[in-house]
């Protein structure tokens, strides 16, 4: 895949942007693939080694991708993995639902689940790798939620996806569901800087969606297309038979 260079939007003198899907570091904090390196005011052109984007610079880097994609159909197809890294809406009501009984402390009644496969059993799962032993703080709560589903080395964009889905089913769900200990934060917290990160986020997943709708209409259209060329050729034979 190539590496698509784009520019930013709110730092237009400093810095100049990268995707790059196939860059496998595993050194970056946010994400690999997200590269930013500096211009100083000369356009474009590239005046440092990259480096990857750091959580300060993630909504603007983001935003600046979203503005990108919109005339780069081939950016649209590389990025699209990337924008949807959260669990499906089975994993979550899974995950949510996944709490730690007083029987579990009992040796002979211990339970294990397996999120990959969606459910719970006994101790006939004990050496199942597909399975993991309930603990106390299976709570159902946000947190308990959140922590089930993040995979122990998940780069912090992925992270980010995981908490905003567990955040939305959460929100979505009838009952309140409790936050629970150890809800991980992002960007200190600070309300206005998640709002904008996430406004940034979505462009960047309507417009990937978009481009998805956009080839499901055009196959359609496509088909319709040949199977009228078929019929018209077969009537023609049939006329002329």
């Amino acid at each position: 895949m190539p590496v698509f260079t784009f520019a930013s939007i709110a730092h237009s003198d400093k810095y100049g942007y990268k995707f790059d899907s196939s860059n496998w570091d595993t050194k970056s904090g946010v994400s690999r693939k997200f590269l930013v390196f500096e211009t100083y005011g000369d356009g474009s052109i590239q005046h440092s080694n990259d480096r990857a984007v750091t959580w300060d610079l993630l909504t603007d880097y983001l935003q600046s991708l979203g503005a990108a994609m919109l005339t780069n159909a081939e950016l649209v197809e590389a990025a699209d993995y990337e924008m949807s890294q959260g669990p499906d809406a089975d994993e979550l009501a899974f995950a949510a639902s996944v709490v730690y009984k007083e029987s579990d402390k009992d040796w002979s009644k211990r339970r294990y689940f397996s999120v990959q496969l969606k459910k719970i059993g006994g101790r006939k799962f004990e050496y199942d790798k597909r399975y993991t032993e309930l603990r106390d703080w299976h709570d159902g709560s946000r947190a308990a939620t959140y922590r089930m589903l993040a995979p122990e080395y998940a780069d912090g964009f992925k992270l980010f996806q995981i908490s905003e889905a567990v955040r939305e089913f959460c929100d979505a769900q009838k009952h309140r569901i409790a936050a629970g200990e150890n809800w991980p934060t992002f960007l200190g917290g600070e309300h206005r800087a998640l709002y904008n990160l996430r406004n940034a986020l979505n462009a960047c997943r309507y417009i990937c969606s978009a481009a998805r709708e956009m080839r499901c209409a055009k196959s359609i259209i496509e088909y319709y297309t040949e199977e009228s060329a078929r019929n018209k050729a077969g009537s023609s034979i049939d006329s002329a038979a």
